[in-house]
């Protein structure tokens, strides 16, 4: 029963209507729904009738209309898609209901109890307007009709024969609704499309069957969107899904498709200006600005827009007895950049970075640290930079971050269905600590700043407060205070004024000292949500780092709700991965760490290359994560004093804890990840 209930609740989650709920409201209208599936021409709601449930389309496509009593004619005055509600009118009404609902194809639905959905309704405000807005719309539409008289639709209508191209532009009898996360986009499944469909008609390549394109269309019935499709479609018969517009945007964002206008320009060179500097905006009418020859701005441009097309993580510039040397981190490794740059742009360089970044430039003994803002297209991108003196001269690094990074959502951040529930548990929680751990650069901020964008997109009624050093993404709705240890403003002095900000939420973006652990400590025990990272490499070391920064024992065990520790490993291109046998010696390792299970010989996946990924057999890094979750078995354990190891072994007797092994393991049956890199992640 419970696993019913999850079930529903998953397939509720992607309902456009109910996103605004929360996953306790969900799970009670899961316990109230039932899942239906219905034949052509059947009557899901019968006008003249009560309705005692608000339905909702799964699948297939369905007719709302009104029946003329004395002609005995029927006019549709709204068609239903995938993700559309019905009963609603009887549902406001508290009467029978005016229309009827009938199937004009196969499908599926789901009846959500009334009384359920009533109590949902009644405190979320969201919910309401959308009801009102649908209910407005409606009218508008039926408004529009005017005196002009629908075609009568019979209730099993004669099927027409379609065949060819024509089946493709009007056959719409097949449209499912699906969820984009589900599909493996890759570059050159994106590809197939232009860009500039993608955009015009909201919609997105989502898998190639043989010499078919399944496509996710926000409007799946637009006739101009399916007829464009076919034209660039030459070798290929196009399947329409419907997707969410929410699903959509999210895709687009993910996939930095709107970055591609501006890439595609960059080639001309960066004096055309692409990039566009916050600080060159705000400062570009001040006298005292530092004058930098214009072949030293076009110079830094070209190196960091080709950072950006690399998608690399990292841009590393340092003056060398030849020359100024320029790496790119991609995918984990570095990267020299070709182009000779002459040992004289160095200083000139280091001067236009800090001076975009607001350091001193007179200072070329201390390293610094600061943060440059830049738009590139529609991306916003923030660049952390430090600059450190060596041999040479000065040193630059600076950090990548794109802001679409903040808008992941749990399912991609946890390629694990199984350790996606776990922490969405956690999240939904009104109390408890969230901790995320890991080495340096294996995006724990990312993980961090995901879970929050969940929890902020799920309950929207809370007041969610960060303290970070710096603020690497900037989100609305969240008030995100940056420490300024210069003046004494620490995160012990900001958590202790944002305290008395009445937060329910709270992200401290890393434990550092005693005193922002006993913070933590005591906000997650006084009824508040508290998410922060720290160093550590596996669940036991965490434990031991947070009671080395004075977390008690007993305290930490009520506080602490879940670990995640993270390492970045390379991705498998969706594309060309295969499985093949390994050698002897691998397979011996991988039995060894318990990746693969001992026996007979198995076939694992193993990088390729093709075009997609550039011959590298890798498009881009996933996270491996160790999942400890705090049941009454780590807590006990923890609250008798029983050391990490003893507490780990609880945890896998009860089944709460997911190690990098099982997590390798996983990704490796679905070739997201190669034996070598398991090994690497596995590794102590």
């Amino acid at each position: 029963m419970e696993k019913q209930v999850q079930k529903l609740v998953t397939v509720l989650e992607r309902v456009p209507f109910l996103r605004s709920c929360t996953s306790e409201d969900l799970s009670a209208l899961a316990q109230s729904t039932e899942h239906r599936r219905h034949d052509v021409g059947t009557s899901l709601v019968e006008a003249g009738r009560p309705v005692p449930f608000v339905g909702v389309l799964l699948q297939g496509k369905a007719s709302m209309v009104v029946v003329d009593a004395a002609q005995g004619t029927q006019q549709q005055i709204e068609r239903l898609r995938p993700g559309d509600i019905f009963g609603d009118t009887a549902f406001i009404l508290g009467t029978a209901t005016p229309v009827a609902i009938i199937a004009e194809t196969e499908g599926q639905t789901l009846a959500i109890e009334a009384k359920a959905f009533e109590k949902v309704f009644v405190k979320t405000p969201d919910l309401i307007l959308a009801l009102a807005h649908r209910a407005a719309t409606r009218f508008v539409r039926v408004s529009m009709l005017g005196t002009r008289q629908a075609e009568a639709m019979p209730l099993s209508p004669a099927p027409t024969p379609k065949t060819g191209k024509e089946k493709a532009v009007r056959d719409e009898d097949a449209i499912v609704w699906v969820d984009p996360a589900s599909y493996e986009l890759g570059p050159e499944i994106i590809g197939t499309v232009p860009i500039e469909l993608i955009r015009k008609h909201r919609l997105l390549p989502l898998q190639i069957k043989g010499r078919t394109l399944v496509v996710g269309m926000v409007n799946p019935t637009s006739v101009e969107a399916r007829q464009e499709l076919q034209r660039v479609l030459h070798s290929s018969d196009p399947e329409i899904v419907a997707i969410s517009a929410d699903d959509f945007s999210q895709a687009y964002v993910s996939l930095k498709l709107g970055i591609d206008e501006a890439r595609g320009k960059s080639k001309e060179g960066a004096r055309s200006g692409q990039l566009v500097f916050a600080t060159d905006v705000e400062k570009k009418t001040e006298k005292s600005q530092v004058v930098i020859g214009s072949e030293v701005i076009a110079l830094f441009d070209r190196i960091l827009l080709e950072g950006i097309e690399r998608g690399a993580s990292d841009v590393h510039i340092e003056p060398d007895a030849n020359g100024v040397t320029v790496r790119y981190r991609v995918q984990g490794a570095l990267y020299t950049r070709k182009e000779f740059i002459s040992p004289g742009f160095a200083p000139a360089i280091l001067t236009r970075i800090k001076v975009l970044a607001e350091l001193d430039i007179t200072d070329r003994r201390l390293p610094q640290d600061g943060r440059i803002l830049v738009r590139l297209g529609n991306q916003e991108l923030n660049l952390r930079v430090s600059t450190m003196v060596v041999a040479r001269g000065e040193k630059a690094v600076i950090r990548i971050i794109d802001s679409a990074d903040a808008q992941r959502s749990l399912r991609q951040i946890f390629s694990n269905p199984a350790l996606e529930k776990t922490a969405r548990s956690a999240l939904a929680q009104p109390h408890g600590a969230i901790v995320v751990a890991g080495p340096t650069g294996s995006g724990k901020s990312s993980t961090l700043y995901g879970m929050l964008n969940e929890r902020r997109m799920a309950r929207k009624d809370t007041n969610i407060v960060t303290v970070e050093d710096p603020v690497e993404y900037l989100l609305q709705g969240v008030s995100q205070v940056p420490i300024n240890p210069r003046v004494g403003f620490g995160f012990s002095a900001a958590l202790r004024g944002l305290m008395r900000q009445d937060p329910d939420v709270i992200m401290i973006g890393e434990l550092r000292d005693q005193d922002t652990t006993s913070m933590m400590i005591e906000a997650a025990l006084t009824g508040h949500l508290v998410l922060t990272s720290i160093h550590g490499n596996t669940a036991p070391a965490v434990i031991k780092r947070l009671e080395h920064l004075g977390a008690e024992p007993v305290l930490l065990s009520q506080a602490v709700s879940l670990i995640v520790v993270q390492r970045l490993a390379r991705k498998l291109c969706a594309s060309c991965a295969v499985d093949a046998e390994v050698s002897p010696t691998l397979l011996e390792n991988l039995v060894a760490r318990k990746v693969v299970a001992g026996g007979a010989a198995v076939k694992l996946p193993r990088p390729v290359g093709c075009k997609a990924c550039e011959g590298t057999g890798f498009a881009g890094r996933v996270a491996v994560q160790e999942v400890l979750a705090f049941d009454d078995a780590v807590r006990g354990a923890l609250a008798d004093g029983a050391t990490p190891a003893v507490v780990m072994e609880r945890a896998r007797e009860s089944g709460s804890f997911t190690s990098f092994a099982e997590s390798a393991a996983y990704l490796m049956a679905r070739r997201i990840l190669s034996p070598t890199d398991a090994l690497l992640v596995v590794a102590e």
